[in-house]
């Protein structure tokens, strides 16, 4: 990239640990177990070229749906959002025009707590007075 001074990029890549289920009693369960990561991209770039003016774009995405895992058979949900965000600037006077994107993801799975399998009937014997 540095033959090329007309081109910059940079990029930012962050992920989160998974939180931390709350303080529980010691005989019961967290309701919910989970995982989350964040992705967040930054990038911008410069280009020559002739023109002017100033234009700004924002996208959000936003996918969930119910969630299997393959390993486990565990049943979930699973959700991620993604944000974009463009600006462009052309200048006239010098003839270049600059892009920034920003990029950021979020992905979350959030799994069912398990179920403990109950007995139909506590009582199997049947008992005549």
């Amino acid at each position: 990239m540095a033959d090329n001074p007309k081109l910059h990029c940079c990029g930012i890549v962050e992920l989160v640990p998974p939180p931390q289920p709350p303080a529980k009693p010691s005989n019961k369960r967290p309701l919910i177990t989970g995982c989350a990561e964040v992705e967040r991209t930054t990038r911008s770039s410069h280009h020559d070229g002739s023109g002017g003016g100033f234009a700004t774009q924002f996208d959000k995405k936003h996918k969930a749906e119910g969630f299997v895992d393959r390993t486990t058979g565990r049943a979930g949900f699973k959700e991620e959002v993604k944000y974009k965000s463009t600006v462009k600037v052309d200048d006239k006077w010098s003839g270049c025009t600059d892009v920034y994107s920003t990029q950021v993801k979020f992905k979350r799975v959030t799994y069912q707590p398990a179920v403990k399998a109950v007995p139909r009937f506590k009582n199997k014997r049947v008992n005549y007075h």
